[in-house]
């Protein structure tokens, strides 16, 4: 799930056609553009939206219709190739003929039936191709379907590893774990941007009751049932808060949260809004007090980078990879997950003046702007293989 600020609105392709011919002929593949799927969907329209002109692009996605996707009511401008699905109308065909006339390929995804053979069928055309696998092949989702990776691996995974050019990362801690399991493989970091704000959005003030925000899709690793039992520790020590959890996800999951909220006797202070458009997040933002991210994993965790650039104080795990290397009075980095410390974060930030932290975690957030994600993109496209 992602949000966009408020002054930012989608030009990519109103803007006047350039004079000269595009240098650079580019086609994003990724396996769904659902408004539901999170980072690689989001990820994937972001980068498409934050390449200069110059650059003529095409996006497709391989499941899923347009309807209730990012792609719904887009137009294709003159610097687009095309925003379209798989199933809709000549989509197999068109895919090939895109393929057949691009310079770059960019799969978003690894574990996916279809990313041998489109990069298979890319190779012998002799295209460029960069793999983002989205944190797929970290040591962290590693330990999940196991044995189905391995098949994976056993029949199709060398031949996708031997026809990608550039593996590409949204962490350094997922380049580090894709270097050491593939020594051979280029990898390089480019990381993951968020659209920027002019200014921050957060409240300067404290609100009576603390209100605490998560922003996600529903997910085991999301550790969601830590956020609610940090809620009931703070009630138990005297402190009035609330927890607010946007997203869908597994229902059995979901279901479980909220019987926790009613067991802990939350159920009036745990409120569950499932999927929210980007207006209906930009509206939490401005009414959380702190933002929680205790997850098991994140390679990147862009919700993390959208609470930032609104000026949002947070109190994450170490394995939010979107918070490395940034420092400062409104982040709270979490040694120990255990509820009564995700409280005790909770209480100090509150003792810190509110504003300063608003003004800390908006100036950080700079880092996140796409435009630099973009560039980093292109510089890699435009760089020799360097297989190690």
């Amino acid at each position: 799930m992602s949000a966009v600020g408020d002054e930012q609105a989608r030009t990519s392709d109103q803007q006047a056609p350039p004079q000269d011919e595009p240098s650079l002929h580019l086609l994003q593949i990724v396996n769904t553009l659902a408004t539901s799927d999170g980072g690689p969907a989001r990820n994937a329209w972001d980068l498409f939206d934050a390449f200069p002109v110059g650059i003529r692009q095409g996006l497709v996605w391989m499941h899923g219709a347009r309807q209730d996707s990012l792609a719904q009511g887009w137009r294709d401008g003159p610097r687009s190739s095309g925003v379209w699905g798989r199933s809709e109308r000549h989509g197999l065909r068109r895919l090939f003929r895109a393929l057949a006339a691009t310079d770059v390929v960019v799969i978003h995804g690894y574990y996916l039936w279809w990313t041998t053979p489109v990069a298979v069928a890319a190779k012998i055309m002799r295209k460029r191709i960069l793999l983002t696998p989205h944190g797929a092949l970290t040591a962290y989702q590693q330990g999940f379907s196991v044995r189905k990776k391995q098949v994976f691996e056993a029949t199709v995974g060398w031949l996708l590893r031997a026809s990608v050019d550039r593996f590409v990362t949204g962490s350094n801690r997922e380049k580090a774990e894709l270097r050491e399991r593939f020594p051979t493989l280029d990898v390089a970091m480019a990381g993951v941007g968020t659209p920027l704000r002019t200014a921050p959005i957060a409240s300067q003030t404290w609100r009576r009751e603390l209100c605490l925000l998560s922003v996600s899709r529903i997910a085991p690793k999301k550790r969601l049932d830590l956020a609610i039992r940090a809620v009931a520790a703070l009630v138990e020590q005297g402190d009035s808060a609330v927890l607010t959890i946007a997203g869908n996800g597994e229902d059995g999951l979901i279901a479980s949260l909220k019987q926790l909220s009613q067991d802990l006797g939350l159920q009036d202070r745990v409120m569950f809004l499932g999927q929210q458009d980007s207006e209906q997040v930009t509206n939490l933002f401005r009414t959380a007090d702190i933002f929680l991210a205790p997850s098991d994993d994140e390679n990147f965790g862009i919700a993390s980078a959208e609470a930032i650039a609104a000026g949002l104080p947070i109190i994450a795990s170490r394995a939010v990879d979107a918070l490395d290397g940034i420092e400062g009075n409104f982040v709270v980095k979490l040694d120990s997950r255990e509820p009564a410390a995700i409280a005790e974060a909770a209480q100090w930030l509150r003792s810190c003046d509110r504003a300063e932290l608003v003004r800390g975690a908006f100036a950080a957030s700079r880092r996140f702007g796409w435009p630099i994600v973009a560039e980093r993109w292109l510089e890699l496209m435009n760089a020799p293989e360097s297989r190690r």
